[in-house]
């Protein structure tokens, strides 16, 4: 029973509305509403599995992070198929997304034992840009030129006309131009790498990211370090370090202290500005060692002014010029200098000299059940181990356009 007379006047109100013929009439309405709803007859309405699928009741569909990783599992679950590929792709990432737009561009490309030859755009873009952040070779701002068949032949002025200064009716010797030639021959890149199963078959954006990161991180660390120091006559492209004028090869530096390092700096700008080479401050670049930009970015004066404060910047430099490090250049180099190990090397010069000629994009194929050389040079069972290949190749090959348009300075022992 209410207690209280605040109470007994809602219960009263309430009953008052429950006993009108407005109350009454809406919930007769409703009543009415929801038996015909009950009786409607099935083929008028959607089934309940169709309820149970529609749209609004299905999880979302994972988001491709990495589209060179959903590409990968795409291949492996479509066992290396394009068409396959394709139906595997609409199911992971719903109709219309970028892996089944790439496969679909494949389908017209030519394959090679059925492996899926990624010549498309898609994914080169993405492994060029992720090279970047990890090459100071291509990030210099190197020229990329198509090799469509393999070889690739510039001509070059060596030596340019000269001027004559003459008297009048005087007869004066002509000038010859000197051409010789730049070639650029594919050389074959390549990247194995083991990934469990498990990882591809419950992959999740996640893990094809994993996948990716795993691909790229190889090509970047190999592309460079070739580019830059590769030897010359092997099966690898020969580095920027051994295709430099004698002039500009033989600069040594000369010690560790704040001038002699300044004086080394400048002989080795020098080497570059005294050939001729353009500069700008976004064009000039300077290679070197995370160990030799440590150092050079904590040098200080005898005042304890710091001597190279714009390497402390977002965007590095020295001398007005761009600074990119990277342990692709290695403080490991054996000279004739004491401390005749832990010397290290200095690269100055103009970014848009180089030039890298790719024969075709990047190929990918996923590989099941293959034995494999690892890391140690030791034979793997994929089959034992349950693991997959993926294994990629890019065609490559770089050079100069002229061989002053970059100096090394050798036997650095900055922060040695």
């Amino acid at each position: 029973m209410p207690d209280t007379e605040t109470e007994q006047a809602v219960i009263k109100t309430a009953d008052d509305i429950i006993a009108s013929d407005a109350f009454s009439d809406k919930l007769s309405d409703a009543i009415g509403k929801a038996i015909a709803a009950a009786m409607k007859p099935a083929s008028d309405d959607k089934t309940n599995s169709e309820k149970l699928f529609a749209p609004s009741n299905q999880h979302a569909k994972p988001k491709i992070k990495s589209l060179l990783g959903a590409t990968i599992t795409a291949i492996y679950h479509g066992r290396n198929d394009p068409a396959r590929s394709i139906e595997f792709a609409k199911a992971r990432w719903g109709d219309g997304n970028e892996v089944q737009e790439h496969f679909t561009k494949a389908l017209t490309s030519s394959t090679t034992g059925g492996a899926i030859e990624m010549v498309q755009t898609t994914v080169a873009a993405e492994v060029i840009e992720a090279l970047r952040p990890a090459s100071v070779v291509r990030s210099s701002g190197a020229q990329i030129v198509g090799n469509p068949t393999g070889t690739l032949q510039i001509s070059r002025v060596a030596t340019g006309a000269a001027i004559s200064w003459v008297g009048e009716a005087t007869a004066t010797n002509a000038t010859q131009q000197v051409i010789d030639t730049v070639t650029l021959t594919r050389k074959k890149g390549m990247i194995k790498v083991p990934v469990t199963k498990e990882l591809i078959l419950f992959s999740t954006p996640d893990s094809e990211q994993a996948i990716a990161d795993d691909v790229v991180a190889g090509m970047a660390a190999g592309t460079d370090l070739a580019y830059i120091s590769g030897a010359a006559g092997g099966d690898n492209p020969t580095g920027i370090r051994h295709q430099l004028d004698t002039a500009n090869n033989l600069i040594t530096a000369t010690g560790v202290t704040a001038a002699t390092v300044e004086a080394d700096i400048a002989s080795l700008m020098q080497a570059v500005r005294g050939a001729n080479v353009p500069l700008t401050p976004e064009d000039g670049w300077f290679w070197m060692s995370s160990r030799s930009f440590t150092f050079l970015e904590k040098l200080r004066d005898a005042n304890g002014n710091l001597i190279y404060p714009e390497l402390r910047m977002e965007t590095p430099r020295m001398m007005r010029y761009r600074v990119g490090f990277t342990n692709n250049i290695s403080d490991a180099d054996v000279s004739g200098g004491s401390p005749s190990t832990g010397d290290s090397t200095v690269y100055f010069g103009r970014g848009p000299s180089i030039m890298i000629a790719d024969a075709q994009d990047m190929s990918l194929e996923v590989l099941e059940n293959v034995a494999y050389t690892n890391s140690g040079g030791s034979i793997e069972s994929g089959v034992d181990l349950d693991t997959l290949l993926v294994k990629a190749m890019l065609l490559t090959d770089i050079a100069l356009r002229h061989t002053r348009a970059w100096a090394a300075l050798e036997d650095v022992q900055w922060g040695a």
